[in-house]
């Protein structure tokens, strides 16, 4: 398991230029959804839902969810993954989507948002510091769920 504080996780997402580009390539394969996605939007039903995306980096997945008439917020701790969204995925083009630059761990500003689901993809809690900070996030997630 990787192991990374905050100032080397925060290095590792905002500097690394090789990830960066990869998301930001137009390849066919970065711009479709994969299979555990296309099983959770089944299985979930997320169609016409307010939906939140905590690790959204790039915005690939926030946008294959606009095709179900979903409403998102992505939001990511990169800086350079946030921006690199909002320019591949501009509001004048995508006008149910939005992106921030938030970290995961503090919501606060999005708690009682009413959202219908909270997607954190793929290993994006694994890169939470240590086992507290995940717990963190799960807990802001949780606040930021619609209440039945």
């Amino acid at each position: 398991m990787k192991n990374y504080t905050q100032n080397k996780a925060y290095n590792f997402f905002n500097k690394d230029e090789s990830t960066i580009s990869k998301y930001r390539s137009y390849g066919t394969r970065d711009r479709q959804l994969n299979i555990p996605e296309r099983s959770l939007i089944d299985h979930y039903h997320l169609h016409n839902q307010k939906i939140l995306i905590v690790g959204g980096g790039t915005g690939r997945l926030a946008a294959n969810l606009l095709l179900f008439g979903n409403e998102v917020l992505s939001i990511d701790y990169s800086k350079e993954f946030t921006n690199a969204a909002k320019s591949l995925y501009s509001r004048d083009n995508f006008m149910n989507i939005q992106f921030e630059c938030m970290d995961g761990r503090n919501l606060d500003s999005l708690h009682g948002s009413d959202f219908d689901a909270v997607i954190c993809p793929m290993n994006t809690i694994d890169y939470a510091p240590s086992l507290v900070d995940r717990e963190k996030m799960l807990t802001n997630m949780y606040k930021c769920l619609k209440k039945d």
